[in-house]
């Protein structure tokens, strides 16, 4: 399994998509095309595009629309080295722990997180912005 979700339900129902793993060797189903492995509604988008030589992405921009954001989802991408991240639910308890090495990435949608360097590694961190200092984390 290369590619694959970490959820966690509450026991009245909440919860849900807490973060996706994305191995260095998971494959794109499709010969041409896009896939996205967030759902529509995550507020954080990770697509992938398989498209053949010469092909043309049409000029474009995206439109001013409106977002609503609560909370702030980031992707970490290992470049170089060995890290574990540490998942864990909105309510703070330990939910799952993933070892990420080169190529591997994981998209955290939900909940906390931390993160504990196995090796000398360099990781690229995604995340929308604004940054907010001093209200942008809660440490536990």
């Amino acid at each position: 399994m290369t590619t694959y979700e970490i959820r966690h339900t509450t026991l009245d129902g909440g919860e849900g998509l807490l973060a996706i793993v994305v191995k260095a060797d998971w494959k794109i189903e499709t010969e041409d095309g896009i896939r996205f492995l967030t759902p529509p509604e995550a507020q954080l988008q990770l697509g992938v595009m398989q498209r053949p030589l010469n092909y043309k992405v049409r000029p474009h921009v995206h439109l001013p629309v409106q977002r609503q954001l609560e909370g702030t989802s980031e992707i970490l991408i290992v470049q170089k080295g060995w890290i574990q991240v540490f998942i864990y639910a909105s309510n703070k308890d330990w939910v799952q722990t993933e070892d990420l090495k080169e190529g591997d990435m994981i998209v955290l949608l939900k909940g906390g997180h931390a993160v504990t360097f196995i090796e000398a590694s360099r990781v690229l961190e995604i995340k929308q912005g604004a940054y907010v200092h001093g209200d942008d984390k809660g440490y536990f």
